[in-house]
């Protein structure tokens, strides 16, 4: 009986032993796509609160993760307001009420040294067992040089025209983010 019991042990030993090796190797090739990605991913919540965001994400805004995780997104990275005169301050709540309508969209973001910078984002809702949405993640690329290239690209064939971009306020992602 304590051979078998032994012999049990040593099973779930290797067994433990396994499965954690397994779950290093899955780490490693998590971060080593994080690193390739070079995209903002984020998860948060109905109320805005950031649950979790990548590596690469707290290097581009400049925010540690005790900084983001827990907070806010208006309180670190989203804007009440964009450059453009858009106002945000109902984007999440927008997000959850009309997800379909927010599967891919763009809007300005702000870093910690409060540079602004314009992110295409797809986003996708995560369901909890009652098939509501519990969470958002958002993959976020900067778009923040095509946007401004964009904005020369405007006024360059207006000439004396001070109009330059602005923000559309649809919830689609504008033409002009694949040129």
């Amino acid at each position: 009986m304590a051979r078998e019991a032994r012999e049990k042990g040593k099973l779930l030993e290797l067994l433990v032993d396994e499965h954690t090796e397994a779950l290093r190797e899955s780490e490693v090739k998590y971060e080593e796509l994080d690193d390739l990605a070079k995209s903002i991913i984020f998860k948060w919540d109905s109320e805005g609160r950031v649950l979790w965001m990548n590596k690469y994400g707290l290097q581009f805004f400049g925010f540690s993760e005790e900084e983001v995780v827990g907070g806010s997104a208006y309180e670190t990275f989203v804007p009440r307001t964009e450059s453009t005169g858009r106002d945000l301050s109902n984007l999440v709540k927008e997000i959850f009420k009309n997800e379909e309508k927010y599967v891919s969209h763009i809007n300005e973001n702000v870093k910690k040294d409060g540079t602004r910078v314009w992110i295409h984002w797809s986003n996708k809702p995560i369901r909890g067992a009652d098939g509501k949405s519990v969470a958002i993640l958002s993959i976020g690329m900067d778009i923040t040089d095509k946007v401004k290239m964009h904005k020369l690209s405007s006024n360059s064939k207006k000439p004396g025209s001070s109009e330059g971009f602005t923000s559309r306020s649809s919830h689609q992602a504008q033409p002009w983010a694949t040129c």
